[in-house]
């Protein structure tokens, strides 16, 4: 995904009869969420419209698409997965809640499995409404694992910016829990645990790194300016009917960035690993732009 383009959160609109849309609503009230992302409800206009009027939130404002490859950038979105009308009896279970549920689910997973959203946030369901011939999982987790899982299984992880917590069991009573827990499953959950950290860390990893570069690059922008036109005044001196000495100043600039980036990771490496115990070497994002540029 490109670094200027938002990224398209896919939300369901859950439980047509529950507290999804005033989830839904409450949280995109504020302006800054559209700053962040381009928000895409999947749900039903109808219900929508209910509950806006139902909560008196008749200033959380959505624009119609058709699909979430239409969505725009800097307003809410809103995808319709039902048609025709829609009953709200609100606090209570009801077939067409399950199927109104489900077809936001479906259409959600395939788009995240297709690209077309780059996220996806879930609104509560009914797990007993819900049920039928294409939902019959205790929850969202193995839905989505038998959806768009693709042989891969999938993990309950509880996480904010300090802390992840994964869980052996899911959607059991607690009474079934001890049982549950054994030793396989939870080498089995601890294996799955691992891989997602790695892949979370690498992601982590790059962004710091294109961060910390960019204000490298800000900080010493003049600096840098400033040391190329003594390096070039020098090539001037020494071969002054060199017609390349600009591009050979560029060159050797070039060199020295490289070795900086790659000092920089290797740095990066050595902080994950004695925070993680290991470090999956990355190749900077930015080292392949400028080893072209060498070759060039």
């Amino acid at each position: 995904m490109a670094q200027n383009k938002k990224i398209r959160v896919g939300i369901t609109h859950g439980d047509i009869n529950g507290i999804g849309y005033e989830v839904i609503m409450k949280a995109l009230e504020d302006p800054l969420m559209t700053d962040l992302c381009t928000p895409i409800v999947y749900g039903s206009s109808k219900a929508l419209s209910y509950h806006r009027k139902a909560l008196e939130m008749g200033n959380v404002n959505f624009t119609l698409v058709p699909r979430a490859e239409d969505a725009a950038d800097g307003v809410n979105n809103l995808v319709e997965v039902v048609d025709g009308e829609v009953r709200i009896e609100l606090g209570s279970p009801s077939e067409a809640a399950g199927k109104a549920a489900l077809a936001a689910l479906k259409r959600a997973a395939d788009d995240l499995r297709n690209g077309i959203i780059d996220v996806m946030v879930t609104a509560p369901i009914n797990k007993d409404s819900i049920q039928g011939d294409d939902f019959h999982f205790p929850g969202h987790t193995e839905f989505l694992e038998s959806r768009i899982g693709e042989g891969n299984k999938a993990l309950m992880i509880l996480f904010d910016d300090h802390l992840r917590v994964a869980l052996v069991t899911t959607h059991l009573p607690l009474a079934q829990v001890p049982e549950a827990i054994t030793k396989d499953a939870i080498v089995e959950k601890l294996e799955i645990f691992n891989d997602s950290l790695k892949k979370d860390l690498d992601a982590r990893h790059i962004q710091r790194i294109e961060k910390q570069t960019e204000e490298f690059f800000k900080e010493y922008t003049s600096d840098f300016t400033i040391f190329w036109y003594c390096v070039n005044s020098q090539y001037k001196k020494q071969f002054p009917g060199d017609i390349y000495k600009d591009m050979k100043t560029d060159a050797f600039l070039g060199v020295l960035m490289c070795r900086f980036l790659v000092d920089h990771n290797k740095r990066m490496d050595k902080i994950i690993e004695s925070k993680m115990g290991f470090a999956q070497s990355i190749k900077n994002p930015y080292m392949d732009k400028l080893e072209t540029c060498l070759d060039a």
